[in-house]
């Protein structure tokens, strides 16, 4: 789906889509560091491991950033999500351009089609982190080479509040090899490839979270199939397999 390059939070029902646009609140009122506590806070309870998985929430993410390296001063430059529980169709959207601090490096332009007009009145790193995190709540997380996108959520998280992230997370690349350990390659384009499934419009935040969350559905259906039934169990199959 091509998204077009607006900030909004899109909620999509039976067909029906209703937007509307990014509100930030004081983002220096100490009630919104509490309420950041707060959610991460209730992330990751251990009464989670027993929800069903066919009832669990999550939230795919993903992030296109100017390079691999927070700590060097690489920077998120959109964020797009989709959260749903189970294996529903019912799902809600998330996208937002991120005003970096530094210009765009040229191949990064040309590689997310992202160029520095689009984010000039874009939103700064606190408040896409604020109204992300806010989207997120307390669900597992999900995302494609997870590492990268946990790296840059931890890395601004801790340099605004002095806070990581706690929330549970999945690595799709992770999980498929656990389930496909044949195959030998495992980037998005080449699990959509095995799975017959259509490749979007990519390095684009959005479009690859949804590619993301079909991985993650389908893999889902296949654990379900191999006996587990909750979070603990999906966490037991995939401690066994090491």
């Amino acid at each position: 789906m091509r998204v077009p390059w607006t900030h909004l939070i899109s909620t999509i029902k039976e067909q029906g889509i209703a937007q509307k646009k990014l509100g930030f609140p004081n983002l220096d009122d100490p009630n919104h560091l509490a309420y950041l506590r707060y959610l991460l806070k209730e992330s990751r309870q251990e009464q989670d491991l027993a929800i069903p998985l066919d009832q669990l929430d999550v939230i795919v993410f993903d992030f296109e950033t100017t390079g691999f390296y927070p700590q060097r001063g690489d920077e998120i430059i959109s964020i797009g999500a989709i959260r749903f529980r189970g294996l529903g169709d019912e799902e809600e959207f998330f996208y937002t351009l991120v005003k970096p601090n530094k210009a765009i490096p040229p191949h990064i332009q040309e590689l997310t089609g992202i160029n520095q007009d689009a984010v000039s009145t874009a939103p700064t790193i606190k408040m896409a982190i604020h109204e992300f995190m806010k989207f997120a709540g307390s669900r597992v997380m999900v995302a494609h080479y997870a590492n990268h996108d946990k790296r840059f959520l931890d890395e601004n998280l801790w340099r605004l509040y002095r806070l990581k992230v706690q929330n549970r997370l999945f690595d799709t690349k992770n999980l498929y090899q656990f389930l496909y350990p044949e195959w030998e390659d495992y980037t998005l384009e080449s699990i959509l490839s095995h799975l017959n499934r259509e490749v979007g419009k990519r390095h684009h935040a959005l479009s690859d979270a949804q590619m993301a969350a079909d991985l993650w559905r389908v893999a889902l259906l296949e654990v379900l199939n191999r006996g587990a039934r909750n979070l603990g169990d999906l966490y037991h199959l995939l401690a066994a397999a090491r």
